[in-house]
């Protein structure tokens, strides 16, 4: 059999967002010898280096879906009722990139089927547009369609709120949904959701997860880079807890977490204060920067920094901090990233979510929730002597997680 060619709508490949990730390092270690992938994304960072640029295709264009404005969610909704793309937005919205993208996956769709390939396309959420465009070229040329959520879309859903929005949401989720033959999620929560109002049969739980290849990568620049940066928390001798990203500006929630955070290590003993130090490297907006700054113990803020240099701050870190809300779907990337460093993790959430199970299988972590349980939380746990992990970390790892998603394709391809 020739090779499959895999269709890939990912707006964020070409960026350093965290979205990035999911697709780069699947990708990386999908089997060569059976597919053929190609990436549709925007043009991203500039500056950004990725290898195999030749099978990324960056297109230009605005995402609609990206805004949240009544008219965009408007033309959002149409486009996913209908199967093509429809004329008034090529001409009224001539830089859609949605438009743009379905062009150029066109060509290579008719490439594959003039030299007898089989052909897969998947869209990736966020945002939305990428789902639009895969519905839309599987549509078009009766290909298998898989489409893949980081997070929910309908469930426990980010941005806009409010009924129209809410109504849009569930409207376009059960179009690109329906019509597709496998749906991935990353989180138990979510694909437990797709599972009961799709079918077992469709729902996929493909995990994110660590490229085993980032650390390895780390050369004396990036080492040299963080260090300096770090050189204060360094020359304190602290216990250095770092935190990575973003906190409420990916959900509103986890302020109130933070904000958990700061009260609780301001009730620690003055052994654990006079001990650590915290680093927050990432997007902060000001209403986190006004909390932190009732933290009683030293810290640093830094903006969001180059993926490698990060990956060096946290090689330098004694310990990591993740901050989750009040959504139970909830498994941040960063969690595994934290895990591939086997130290000890600081979990504040609101509920038991799914970041929780997994880090209650991770005997390294050290999490509060405002319960009646977290009434014995201990600060002072987090300077004791690792333990042997309950669960091996092995399951998410890239590498087998590219062979899970070998094995959904090639189902459907043999269908």
């Amino acid at each position: 059999m020739s090779k499959v060619r895999l269709i890939v709508f990912a707006y964020h490949h070409n960026s350093s967002n965290i979205a990035s990730l999911r697709y780069r390092g699947l990708i990386k270690y999908l089997d060569k010898e059976l597919f053929e992938v190609f990436v549709i994304s925007g043009y991203g960072d500039p500056e950004e280096k990725y290898e195999n640029r030749q099978y990324i295709y960056p297109v230009d264009g605005s995402p609609i879906g990206k805004s949240s404005t009544k008219y965009s969610i408007a033309v959002t909704t149409a486009l996913v009722i209908v199967n093509k793309l429809p004329k008034f937005l090529k001409s009224k919205h001539g830089n859609s990139w949605a438009v743009k993208a379905v062009k150029v996956a066109s060509k290579l769709v008719n490439e594959s089927k003039e030299k007898g390939q089989p052909c897969l396309v998947l869209g990736t959420y966020s945002p939305i547009d990428a789902l639009i465009a895969a519905k839309c070229i599987s549509s078009k040329f009766s290909i298998p369609l898989i489409q893949d959520f980081r997070d929910g879309f309908a469930f426990e859903p980010l941005g806009r709120t409010g009924f129209f929005a809410n109504r849009a949401r569930l409207l376009i989720e059960n179009s690109v949904c329906s019509s597709s033959n496998i749906i991935l999620s990353a989180t138990p929560s979510i694909n437990d959701y797709f599972s009961k109002k799709y079918g077992k049969s469709k729902a996929v739980l493909l995990m994110n997860g660590f490229d085993p290849d980032d650390q390895d990568s780390l050369d004396s620049s990036y080492m040299s880079q963080a260090k300096e940066m770090l050189s204060d928390a360094i020359g304190s001798g602290r216990f250095l807890i770092g935190h990575f990203g973003r906190i409420s500006m990916s959900d509103a929630s986890r302020k109130k977490s933070l904000e958990d955070l700061v009260e609780k290590v301001n009730d620690a003993p003055n052994s654990v204060k006079h001990t650590i130090f915290f680093l927050f490297m990432g997007q902060l907006n000001s209403d986190e920067e006004e909390v932190l700054k009732k933290l009683d113990v030293p810290y640093r803020i830094f903006a969001a920094q180059h993926r490698k240099i990060a990956l060096a701050a946290m090689s330098i870190c004694d310990s990591f901090l993740l901050i989750t809300g009040s959504g139970i779907g909830c498994v941040s990337g960063k969690i595994f990233e934290y895990m591939s460093f086997r130290k000890k993790i600081v979990h504040f959430s609101q509920v038991r979510n799914d970041a929780f199970k997994i880090l209650n299988n991770y005997r390294d972590s050290l999490q509060y929730i405002p319960d009646a349980s977290s009434c014995n939380f201990n600060f002072e746990k987090i300077f004791e002597e690792k333990i042997s992990y309950d669960i091996s970390i092995s399951e998410f790892n890239r590498e087998f997680q590219a062979k899970a998603l070998k094995d959904v394709l090639l189902r459907l391809v043999a269908n």
